[in-house]
């Protein structure tokens, strides 16, 4: 006697057959492949999607429906119908040779049937089938087996007669929603319950698998079901996808980055940089090849340095050279990524493709040399599984794969591909409605039991619509829903004891409010109570859930314990949820503490000034002192990558000004005797032509591109103007560096506090000029000027300016090596603005008296660690958006005015205050 389902036996009866011998089942890939080489062939009115997943998909899935559908029956499409109906014919018919569709299938299980032997070796067959919810030809099929003695068929006709008086629950979400069936299994447990008489089941998968899964494993219930991943949602699948949609010949960094942070990137020749040193790599945070020799270089001279300075540049050159190995090696990889892919999208066969994607996985994707995860392991073996069976393509689709078809069809694989979690008979069984007809359970849960869920909402199908279904006996959208209620019913059924059904009041996803579902009509009694699950903190808070008033998971065991003082036994630690609490009291009550950043108790583990400081750094701070201590203490900073736009940036736009001007400066400084003559507006012209052509990017949209150079043209025109022919000054130096780890760098700064300390300054000035009148330090600046008035008597702008005032001091250093007695003037030249306007002072001993002061309280405030949470600005904005822009400004209105701020208050200007 043996006890099976429909499918189950066509599949015993065509093994039995011999006549499919040699051939495979018809699998989704494969019956997708035929219909992508039916519309390469014949796109009809498909043609400008003929390409589009999306499209391969839905005209698989109509086809699907029509298999075994008579051919008298489809002789009467019409319209879009009648051009699915031939893709669908055409695509069968180039699988029929080495695949068997399941309308063959069923004919061969027909044909088998009709053989006495083949019934004598069946022997009794008791066959469970849902009423309702067979195609025509397995319609057919039941008739035949109706008829055959040895034949018991048991149908599953679903009613509510006899159901068990479900207990309704409404929850928030369906987070919640999973939050309260963890807290209710675990009381099943604790009384005494076996898990596999217990079932929980959705009327959707998503969000519930994954949520589910989430929740029970957070209470430590083992369950048996469907995993809450399938393999493409694994970082191995994952990976793979991505490295396919790279471009071999313009590799976008984002997506290696993306593989390599998901921890799935392995280069089978060397050990790749970490996933950190790999994004400042990319961010083009790059070196030069170094040379053999440190060579020094101060104002266009190329003679070596002193033998003095030999050992410092050796050290430069050291980390220089480690640097660019690394840039090297990441470089090397990223060229032999791009062939791989390249291979992958060269194939000319689905057999040639098979094998690239192989090598691809081998080499850029490869296991660890330590044990990986159970996850892991069987993930790999489902993948070299799943890629062999793009081979058998070929036998469908002749002509050369697409690099689109190549991943759609690996794409499509990996989506149905789920490892099963748990086994049969342990643990609590969970799954999908129609996993839990006719189970044997003593209580079942069911979730998201809301309009629009359970039911989904369901639309008349554009490919096959239901006037046509009703002709060819398909089911119409009526009698899909009229199963899927089927469905639900039949889980509820198998409970023997109790059910309970969950209502969620809103979505997760796109806010709102949700009805109850019409399926619970005639299922719950009118005065049947519903039990309301609080928000799951409220529940916390109160420390009595509506479900259960134990706790569930090790995360409500802390929370109660805190709040009622430890009377809870056996819990764990409680100080990581006290200090997550006097976290919150700070910030919403604007204290200065370590949680708002008030540093002082650590202070002397800050070592900011240890090394050259940046004037711009100081500026960072008095914007946010708090995200200065996260960029320049912690070291954190944040990706900013050179992504492709269709047009330059501002700050495209300022580098090339910069890279214009400095390549001009350094012809002039070049020139024999230093030749004025040189100094032409043709020669600024063409130096911006060179520029122009050298940073030109592909993706940047033509004629934007020209709007721009015509604007830096203009620009720049009236820079030489004023600058060249009519100025008084002559340029020394370009880009002239301090206290950097660069070639041709002049020692730091030293500059002595107010306190004593000494600390030290670097820098890059952008140009220095001398004349009769003395020394010029200028600064190039892309953007408007501010509002900010600097003068000789406040040179940093009520201390929030540095870099002039610095790089003046820097000037003021250099009057021995220049021969010059005279003044320091410093300079911002601001040159997108109208007639390039200048902001600047003549540095005086006031001027470094006042710059003195003014660093010597922000270096003060640095290292007494004082940082507190102002929202930032300028180049530290972005951390303020991440952080939350409108929850900082709150913070700050708090915290500037505490006694704490006093001393530093008169930097923490507001954007009004700095105007006026």
């Amino acid at each position: 006697m043996t006890t099976t389902t429909l499918l189950d036996l066509v599949t015993d009866l065509v093994a039995r057959s011999g006549s499919a011998a040699g051939r495979r089942p018809l699998t989704p890939p494969a019956r997708q492949a035929a219909m992508r080489a039916a519309l390469a062939r014949e796109p009809g009115p498909f043609a400008h999607v003929a390409e589009e997943p999306v499209t391969i998909r839905a005209l698989a899935r109509a086809s699907e429906q029509l298999d075994g559908t008579p051919e008298e029956a489809l002789a009467d499409a019409t319209g879009l119908t009648a051009e699915v109906v031939h893709v669908h014919r055409r695509a069968m018919a180039s699988v029929r040779g080495g695949w068997v569709t399941p309308d063959e299938a069923l004919r061969v299980a027909h044909r088998a049937l009709a053989d006495s032997t083949v019934r004598a070796r069946l022997g009794t067959v008791i066959l469970f089938a849902l009423e309702g919810e067979h195609t025509p030809a397995e319609r057919q099929l039941l008739e035949v087996l109706r008829a055959s003695n040895g034949i018991i068929e048991v149908p599953l006709e679903i009613t509510a007669v006899g159901l068990v008086a479900p207990r309704a629950i409404s929850a928030s979400d369906a987070d919640e929603e999973a939050r309260a069936v963890a807290r209710a299994v675990v009381e099943l447990l604790r009384a005494g319950v076996a898990g596999h008489r217990i079932g929980v089941f959705w009327g959707s998968p998503e969000p519930y698998r994954t949520l589910l899964h989430t929740h029970l494993a957070e209470a430590g219930v083992t369950i048996s079901g469907p995993g809450a991943r399938t393999l493409a949602d694994t970082p191995l699948a994952r990976g793979l996808l991505r490295l396919l949609d790279v471009n071999p010949d313009d590799l976008d960094p984002l997506a290696v980055l993306g593989v390599l942070a998901d921890g799935a990137l392995r280069w089978s020749e060397k050990p790749l940089p970490s996933s950190a040193e790999a994004e400042r790599i990319t961010a083009r945070d790059r070196v030069e090849e170094p040379s053999e020799t440190a060579v020094g270089v101060f104002f266009g001279n190329t003679e070596p340095e002193a033998a003095d300075d030999s050992a410092s540049d050796s050290a430069v050159d050291d980390r220089q050279r480690r640097q660019w190995k690394r840039q090297t090696l990441w470089d090397e990889y990223l060229a032999a990524l791009s062939a791989s892919v390249r291979a992958v999208r060269a194939s000319s066969s689905w057999a040639q493709a098979a094998q690239a994607v192989e090598h691809l996985i081998d080499e850029h994707l490869s296991a660890p040399p330590w044990p990986e995860s159970d996850e892991a392991v069987l993930a790999r073996e489902q993948l070299a599984r799943i890629v062999g069976e793009l081979v058998h393509l070929d036998a469908i689709d002749g002509d050369s794969p697409t690099p689109q078809a190549i991943r759609s069809s690996l794409e499509s694989l990996l989506s149905d591909a789920r490892a099963r979690h748990g086994r049969h008979g342990t643990g609590v069984a969970v799954g999908s409605l129609a996993s839990g007809v006719a189970r044997d359970l003593d209580h079942v849960f069911v979730v998201g039991l809301a309009e629009g869920v359970a039911p989904a909402r369901s639309r008349d199908d554009a490919l096959l619509p239901d006037e046509v279904r009703q002709r060819w006996g398909l089911p119409t959208l009526k009698e899909r829903a009229s199963r899927a209620r089927s469905r639900f019913l039949g889980t509820l059924t198998s409970a023997r004891i109790s059910t309970t059904v969950l209502i969620p009041r809103g979505d997760l996803r796109s806010g709102g409010d949700r009805e109850p579902s019409r399926w619970l009509s005639g299922i719950l009694a009118p005065d049947a109570e519903l039990t309301v699950v609080q928000a799951h903190h409220h529940a916390l808070l109160t420390g009595s859930p509506a479900v259960s008033p134990v706790p569930a998971t090790a995360e409500e065991w802390r929370i109660r314990n805190d709040l009622t003082a430890g009377s809870w036994a056996g819990v764990p630690d409680v100080e990581l949820v006290a200090r997550a609490r006097t976290l919150r009291s700070d910030r919403f009550g604007g204290r200065f503490t370590r949680f708002t950043g008030n540093l002082t108790e650590v202070r002397e583990l800050i070592r900011f000034t240890n090394a050259p400081v940046a004037a711009t750094q100081l500026e960072e701070w008095v914007a946010s002192p708090l995200f200065f201590f996260v960029r320049h203490v912690l070291g954190v900073r944040l990706l900013d990558l050179q992504v492709e736009d269709f047009e330059p940036t501002a700050l495209d736009r300022g580098n090339i000004q910069h890279a214009i001007l400095e390549a001009y400066t350094n012809t002039v400084l070049g020139a024999d005797d230093g030749d004025a003559a040189l100094a032409t507006l043709d020669l600024l012209l063409e130096t911006a032509e060179r520029v122009f052509r050298e940073t030109r990017r592909s993706g940047w949209i033509e004629h934007l591109w020209k709007r721009d150079q015509r604007r830096i043209r203009a620009q720049l025109t009236l820079w030489w103007h004023r600058e060249v022919e009519s100025s008084r000054w002559s340029p020394r130096s370009a880009e002239q560096a301090f206290g950097l780890d660069v070639k041709g760098s002049l020692d730091p700064l030293t500059f002595t506090l107010d306190d004593d300390t000494v600390i030290s300054f670097r820098g890059k000035v952008d140009r220095i000029d001398h004349s009769d009148e003395g020394i010029r330090v200028v600064d190039y600046k892309g953007r408007r000027p501010p509002k900010l008035e600097l003068s000789a008597d406040d040179p940093t702008g009520t201390g929030q300016k540095y870099q002039l005032a610095v790089y003046g001091l820097f000037a003021e250093s250099l009057r021995d090596e220049l021969n010059s007695t005279r003044e320091v003037r410093t300079e911002y030249d601001h040159l997108a603005s109208p007639e390039n306007p200048v902001l600047g002072f003549t540095m005086t001993p006031e001027s470094i008296d006042v710059l003195r002061t003014d660093v010597s309280a922000v270096v003060q405030g640095i290292q007494a660690g004082v940082f507190p949470a102002r929202p930032a600005r300028g180049a530290l904005e972005k951390f303020s958006t991440l952080s939350g822009e409108a929850d900082l400004a709150r913070l700050w209105e708090k915290l500037r005015v505490t006694p704490d701020m006093a001393p530093y208050a008169r930097f923490f200007l507001e954007p009004e205050e700095a105007e006026s």
